[in-house]
């Protein structure tokens, strides 16, 4: 821990006149000068009597120059922090004052407090007048301490100490431009952006109005600032400083300044870019980290601070980036975060977990990286592991929320309510402000589990707590749509799009709610506009030929459903998973196979008459799910197109044998001996189908039609204006021309 530095204690300087060797009357002459010049640049100097009387309360004796403890007990009796004792013994030549100073400092450090800097002077020499000179020597020696402390608690992360150290080297000397300036740095490190900017219009101006150097380590706000004036550096500053408090605008104008002061320009694009990326600027921002990459292509942070722009818009660029910048820094540790939280927006499981543990390697207390690698764990299903990491997290920092929501989490994962129920306690008691993360959490817990109701409400409160953040609104949606309420699903998601344009998923979601209803042509806009933000998502295609097969534009059905089947999941929990709207093929599964993309596609190439292209995928339909009876039943029809009756029936028989009460089935092989003469046979097999599918009005006209062939009128009239009865327009169609009222 830093020492914390008072103002007063600061400023304030006991003279110690030491005894030595009968020259006492010169040490009075010399410390008495050395006062009058201590006091003239703004020193409190106690009183040479009242220092003598306090040394002899302690026992101190005046003959010699002290030990550290006695100068340390002497301090603490006179209430300061700073004492000058002077055995001055010099030969008077005038250059004693740049040669013989060098004993100038050595100080003492109180070393059980470690608040208190003690300071001796001694001059081995000789006698020496006190010069104006020296008093600023042993001004700049308690600066230089003072900046040192500042500075390494600067270092360490200890702002607030940081500050008070500087302000006491500003009431020191309140024209020094390096105080402010990393003083401003200190303020806006602990976000107190209003108290940055003042100390930094005030390092400004007074470098405006002096002639500078910059002799003490210099801090600035983001990323280190290389090889600039320090006009330029304090304008950078400043701009990154604006930037952060919410005004990029502003930002840019300091910027531009920065660039003609001399600043590099490689920071300065790299700056510009983060301020057009606050003001949503995003082709903008990456025009300007392009710009900075090409006057210094080997710097990893512009690579870095890219990618975290192209996050937001296309994502395995912005991976690509985190990848380059750990190429040229492998000890980049947050560019190994960055890329693992990006893989597992994708779903990726074994990468992102090695990334955390390589940034984890590098900064081992970064609590930040070990709850990353936590959520990497927990989403690979390895909760023990995740638990452990949480738990590491809240070792370091006792109070830290977020470790205690994942570790609820990974709790209930693995079925220890009680335990995933105190976790979320203590999360909400941690911060309040992370109440919607709890719920939606919790929510989509719920979810997973079937407790749609349940999941519903709490969602409803992460909406509630955090209303502008989106994924309240679309995990409510899929919540609704679970439950088949689609109208109020769709109403979610287009919430959710409200709040978050362009979000492939939530496109993707809305536009298969509305496929889900029925609304085609609705669900075509929107799964398109999913496929073209998100160009790698296999189901988008998949769910919009579909669409397409629905409104009989088949053509661009069978276009999209090969593009399908160029693309593959990207893992096995994607959101993206959907079950084609058949229930038919529910049965069969409800994930991604090629296997729906051959059948559908199948089905839009026998649509289109183009029967030899349908066999080929039904072909392959069945080679994938063998005991598809649908299947069978559709390269069946595809076949007795092309008069192949024989292979024909027999898939029609084969289809009955894997489901007897497949209704289609009948109907299809009631056909092929309705097209072979065998009438009987073809009644039997439509009789079959209405018997298993009693609404089934197109297997009552087929059969209808026979009977009116075998002159059967009275059984051919009762099966027509029963399918006419069910609205088959054929039916209607054909009672009408005949003349038949029904």
């Amino acid at each position: 821990m830093s020492p914390t530095y008072n103002y007063e204690a600061s400023r304030a300087i006991a003279i110690l006149p030491l005894a030595n060797a009968g020259r006492d009357g010169v040490n009075l002459m010399i410390t008495e000068k050395l006062s009058i010049n201590l006091m003239n640049i703004g020193f409190k100097v106690i009183d040479q009597s009242q220092t003598e009387k306090a040394a002899g309360d302690i026992g101190i004796t005046l003959d010699r120059t002290p030990s550290r403890e006695q100068v340390s007990m002497l301090g603490k009796q006179l209430g300061v922090s700073v004492i000058v004792s002077g055995s001055c013994i010099s030969d008077g030549k005038d250059d004693g004052d740049e040669n013989s100073v060098r004993m100038l400092s050595t100080r003492f450090l109180d070393v059980a407090s470690g608040e208190t800097l003690i300071y001796a002077i001694t001059y081995p020499d000789g006698v020496m007048p006190v010069t104006r000179k020296l008093a600023y020597r042993v001004r700049n020696s308690i600066l230089d301490d003072l900046f040192k402390k500042a500075n390494h608690a600067f270092d360490t992360g200890n702002y607030q100490n940081a500050i008070t150290g500087y302000t006491s080297i500003i009431g020191i000397d309140p024209s020094l431009v390096g105080a402010y300036r990393n003083r401003g740095a200190a303020f806006a490190r602990t976000g107190d952006y209003k108290k940055a900017l003042a100390d930094m219009d005030l390092a400004i101006a007074l470098s405006d109005t002096q002639k500078t150097e910059t002799k003490h380590p210099v801090f600035s706000v983001g990323p280190p600032i290389k090889e600039h004036s320090e006009k330029a550096e304090l304008l950078l500053n400043r701009g990154i400083a604006l930037n952060r408090s919410g005004s990029p605008a502003a930002a840019l104008v300091d910027f531009d300044k920065a660039l003609a002061a001399g600043a590099d320009k490689a920071t300065v694009y790299a700056n510009r870019g983060y301020a057009r990326f606050k003001m949503n600027e995003i082709k903008n921002s990456l025009y300007e980290y392009n710009r900075a990459i090409s006057a210094a292509p080997k710097r990893a942070e512009i690579y870095y601070q890219r990618g975290l722009v192209l996050e937001s818009v296309k994502i395995r660029d912005a991976i690509a980036d985190f990848t380059h910048a750990i190429r040229l820094d492998k000890r980049f540790a947050a560019a190994y975060a960055a890329r693992a939280a990006a893989n597992m927006q994708l779903g990726y499981k074994d990468g992102p977990i090695s990334d955390y543990t390589t940034a984890i390697e590098l900064e081992p207390q970064n609590t930040e990286y070990i709850n990353g690698r936590a959520a990497a764990l927990s989403m690979a299903g390895l909760q023990e592991q995740a638990i452990l990491d949480y738990s590491k997290t809240l070792e370091i920092a006792p109070d830290n929320s977020r470790a205690y929501l994942g570790r609820g989490m990974s709790h209930a994962e693995n079925g220890d309510l009680k335990r995933a129920s105190s976790d979320f306690k203590n999360a909400l008691k941690a911060d309040p402000g992370i109440s919607g993360a709890v719920y939606l959490e919790m929510g989509i817990l719920q979810e997973k589990q079937g407790k749609y109701n349940e999941s519903i409400e709490n969602f409803s409160k992460a909406i509630e707590a955090s209303g502008k953040d989106g994924r309240g609104y679309s995990y409510r949606g899929m919540a609704l749509e679970r439950m088949a309420d689609y109208r109020n699903s769709a109403l979610d998601y287009s919430r959710a799009l409200e709040l978050k344009a362009d979000n492939a998923r939530d496109y993707y979601n809305l536009g298969y709610v509305e496929l889900q209803s029925g609304n085609y042509r609705k669900a075509i806009s929107d799964l398109d506009r999913s496929a073209t933000l998100d160009p790698q998502n296999p189901f988008a295609y998949s769910n919009l030929a579909f669409a397409r097969q629905q409104t009989g534009n088949y053509s661009q059905a069978i276009t999209d459903y090969s593009r399908a089947l160029t693309l593959k999941p990207e893992n096995d929990t994607t959101d993206y998973r959907r079950r084609y709207p058949d229930s038919q093929l529910d049965q069969i599964a409800s994930e991604y196979q090629p296997f729906f993309i051959y059948y559908n596609r199948g089905l839009s190439y026998l649509a289109s008459r183009n029967y030899r292209q349908a066999i080929a995928d039904f072909d392959q339909a069945v080679q994938l799910a063998p005991k598809s009876a649908e299947t069978f039943v559709k390269r069946g029809m595809a076949k007795q197109q092309l008069n192949d009756m024989d292979a024909a029936l027999k898939d029609y028989n084969r289809a009955i044998e894997l489901d007897f009460v497949f209704a289609e089935a009948y109907f299809a092989r009631g056909t092929w001996y309705e097209q072979s003469g065998a009438f009987s046979m073809a009644i039997s097999d439509y009789g079959k189908a209405i018997t298993f599918k009693p609404d089934f009005a197109q297997a009552c006209f087929s059969r209808g039609l026979l009977y009116a062939q075998m002159n059967l009128n009275e059984r051919a009239l009762t099966d027509i204006k029963t399918a006419a009865a069910m609205n088959l327009q054929q039916a209607k169609d054909y009672l009408l021309t005949h003349g038949v009222e029904w």
